[in-house]
């Protein structure tokens, strides 16, 4: 495969910060990139033009971890009345970001395509 890789970094986060965290969801073509920062906070961004610009996004919960972060797209379950709200922002799936502290980790979840997170209950570990 002849493959050209490109910079295509966003000015939202940087490279210095740990744990970076890049995903794709291919159906949709948005690619969130997300960086753990001091305590319980994320620098995020989302791109839908591959990295040409990028939307500055809030993905840290208020009550989230320091550690190991992911970030994940999913189709909304049939009947969901979050699926209305997800279509409106123009993004059709759910986003979840989720971070881990020492003895728990905490989740949330965007009905508008990244821009806003909605606090999920704390999971046991």
């Amino acid at each position: 495969c002849d493959a050209t890789w490109q910079n295509k970094s966003t000015k939202t986060t940087s490279t210095t910060t740990t744990d970076p965290i890049l995903w794709t969801n291919s159906k949709a073509g948005r690619t969130f990139v997300s960086e753990q920062t001091t305590g319980p906070q994320a620098a995020s961004s989302f791109t839908d033009d591959d990295g040409e610009t990028y939307t500055p996004a809030s993905a840290a919960p208020p009550n989230g971890g320091v550690d190991h972060q992911t970030v994940g797209t999913g189709p909304y379950p049939a009947g969901s009345p979050f699926k209305s709200v997800a279509a409106a922002a123009g993004y059709d799936y759910a986003t979840y970001y989720c971070s881990q502290n020492v003895a728990s980790a905490s989740c949330t979840r965007s009905d508008t395509g990244g821009m806003n997170f909605n606090k999920l209950p704390q999971l046991p570990r």
